[in-house]
């Protein structure tokens, strides 16, 4: 017979094990952001004790001015953070029914709450040109480089090794981690040149040939000042520059985006490297449309966002292009007339002050 008395404590960390078995780290551990803040409000309980009521409770708090388990006063949390942590918890609470410690649906009045949906930034063919000059350093332009000529995820782009890179063949093999698939992708002839510069330059900065196993897009290693110990017994202060650590990929891209989005004068709150991808979307999709038309631009551009829904495509894409057309098609224009070949001509508007017929 199973165990049906656990805590809550307990229980999370028994179902982040078992997720982190079929999940993406990164989703792991923000799952478990949520739902070890949701145990520190709730304090020590059994699973089998939790009621809705507090639950519901606990989502109230965070609609206002709240302390987090850190002791930090924090301002209230969006629409779309509120619908994330309910869908974690939602989740969780269902893996708990399965086991036998729940019996009751906690979030039956927690209801989702309306997003609005803020316009999305998708930078032109032109400003992605020119995002890889706004680096500092060889080693992000070749980051952007790659992500405007593959529109990776960040994740799937750091975890490229020296050996995935094979610049005579013209192929990238690239693990995607968000579908655990491996795909041999086609590097184009504007990438082709920028990572062989880069490799030269990363050879020559760590003092060593590359070996297959190094990453591609390593972590930078600061400068730092060490004490040296002479042969005289002296000690000697002596500067390190700064220089890259091959065994360790790159973390926080987001800045790596960020600062050159903000030399292009662009905004960077939220930005990271979806941001170009959904840039290099839209602007191949674009291109594709008129070669293909839209079912077969919507397919290529899928198989290119490793998406295996056309409905999450199109979500990427967006409808600002679209929208421009309706405005250019309709502003000023017939419409129902120039359907129907009547008369585009109208009756004016009642206007105030102006005498009305039926006076």
């Amino acid at each position: 017979m199973g165990v049906t008395s656990i805590s809550l404590e307990a229980a999370i960390e028994q179902y982040l094990r078992n997720r982190s078995s079929r999940c993406a780290a990164t989703t792991v551990r923000n799952e478990g952001h949520v739902l070890r803040r949701f145990s520190s409000w709730y304090g020590p309980c059994q699973v089998r004790h939790l009621r809705a009521a507090r639950v519901e409770e606990w989502f109230v708090s965070l609609r206002s001015q709240h302390r987090t388990r850190d002791r930090r006063l924090r301002p209230a949390i969006g629409a779309t953070t509120y619908n994330y942590y309910r869908t974690r918890l939602a989740i969780f609470f269902t893996w708990c029914t399965r086991q036998g410690w729940l019996k009751s649906d906690l979030l039956a009045d927690v209801w989702p709450l309306p997003v609005t949906r803020r316009p999305r930034l998708r930078p032109d063919a032109y400003v992605l040109s020119e995002l890889p000059t706004l680096t500092d350093n060889a080693r992000d332009r070749a980051y952007l480089t790659l992500i405007i000529n593959s529109a990776l995820r960040a994740g799937s782009a750091a975890q490229i090794t020296v050996g995935d890179v094979d610049l005579d063949g013209g192929w990238l093999t690239v693990k995607i981690t968000k579908t655990y698939e491996v795909d041999r992708f086609p590097i184009t002839a504007d990438l082709s040149p920028e990572l062989e510069g880069w490799l030269h330059e990363y050879a020559l900065t760590i003092g060593r040939p590359l070996r297959q196993s190094d990453y591609l897009f390593p972590v930078r290693v600061p400068s730092r000042y060490a004490w040296v110990t002479l042969e005289d017994g002296t000690k000697e202060r002596r500067h390190t520059p700064s220089s890259w650590e091959p065994t360790r990929h790159v973390t926080k891209t987001e800045r790596i985006v960020q600062g050159a989005l903000k030399k292009a004068g662009l905004p960077t709150r939220g930005e990271g490297t979806h941001t170009i991808r959904r840039g290099v979307a839209r602007a191949y999709f674009d291109m594709r449309s008129q070669v293909v038309g839209y079912d077969g631009a919507l397919r290529d551009v899928s198989a290119m966002l490793h998406h295996s829904s056309s409905a999450t495509t199109e979500k990427y894409l967006g409808m600002q292009a679209e929208r421009e057309r309706r405005d250019k098609v309709l502003r000023g224009q017939p419409f129902l007339s120039a359907m129907t070949g009547t008369s585009a001509s109208v009756l004016p508007l009642h206007r105030a002050g102006a005498s009305s017929p039926h006076q």
